[in-house]
């Protein structure tokens, strides 16, 4: 009977004061979160960590957010991946669901593929799955390669290679690997072309910018997804040496990518990083993007 009193009693006082917003009353939430952090996960009053985990105070939130974490109740994940929105409470709601590891990896999955979430939230999650760094969480950001999200495809990427240099023996699917190393070729082709028709219009040469950052941005996409599936090093070594541009280095790269790459990634990856002409560069491009295409089509 006493027990029941006193749940009572506590769940009477978290109630009245989760709607207060002085600053006794943030101390007393600050209390209350620390404190139901400390009860055993079966307690009747741990349920009312939620309405805490939804306060305005970032202070009161980092207190909820600290015994969500040491609790590992799945009510709270979802409050918890909201507050990967808020840069506030970004740090330690991450910190909080990598603590959950591989059971909560299906759930954030899903929030990762819906477009209608917060994209702000969807940019987090890659690197929860990083750190959790199981093989689950590796296939999962895979198979969210397939779906193409452009908006969410630079994380995934980067996601993935740091996973494969912290982890040699993580596995990835080479088939949907290779499907999106030659996708992002085939966006570097289009990219390269646009380059060329502003770079002839001495109005929208400027434009063209920013579009050769997104070139590189792509090529380096291109050798960390090539990375998941070949020698890590070697790619690596050739990426950096195109990166230096000297004829030497580029001859060094060519060559080893000779020896390692499948012929048909060899081929179309070629024009992408050949030392010739700007106008051979996106004639050749050209030419291969229409190869692409028909593959696609057949």
């Amino acid at each position: 009977m006493a027990l029941d009193v006193y749940q009572e009693l506590m769940n009477e006082h978290i109630d009245r004061i989760a709607s207060e917003e002085s600053e006794e009353a943030e101390i007393s939430k600050m209390e209350a979160a620390k404190i139901l952090g400390m009860m055993e996960p079966s307690s009747h009053l741990v349920h009312n960590l939620s309405k805490l985990l939804k306060d305005e105070s970032p202070e009161v939130i980092r207190y909820a957010v600290e015994s969500a974490e040491k609790l590992k109740s799945m009510e709270f994940v979802p409050l918890l991946i909201q507050h990967l929105s808020k840069p506030s409470t970004e740090r330690v709601a991450s910190k909080a669901l990598v603590e959950y590891g591989s059971k909560i990896t299906g759930t954030l999955k899903d929030y990762l593929g819906d477009p209608a979430e917060d994209i702000r939230v969807r940019k987090a999650i890659p690197d929860i799955l990083l750190l959790i760094g199981s093989q689950r969480a590796a296939d999962l950001l895979t198979l969210e390669l397939r779906k193409r999200s452009r908006d969410v495809e630079t994380e995934i990427i980067e996601a993935l290679y740091k996973m494969k240099s912290k982890n040699p023996q993580i596995r990835f699917q080479k088939k949907i690997i290779f499907s999106e190393v030659i996708s992002v070729i085939k966006t570097s082709y289009l990219v390269l072309i646009e380059m060329h028709v502003l770079m002839s219009d001495e109005k929208k040469a400027h434009l063209a910018k920013d579009l050769e950052n997104n070139l590189a941005r792509s090529l380096k996409h291109i050798f960390e997804l090539l990375s998941l599936i070949y020698p890590h090093d070697d790619v690596i070594r050739a990426y950096q040496n195109i990166c230096d541009g000297t004829k030497k280095a580029l001859v060094y790269s060519l060559e080893l990518l000779e020896n390692m790459l499948k012929k048909e990634i060899r081929e179309f990856l070629l024009p992408l990083i050949d030392d010739i002409p700007f106008e051979d560069k996106v004639r050749k491009c050209k030419k291969m993007l229409k190869t692409l295409e028909k593959a696609e089509l057949s």
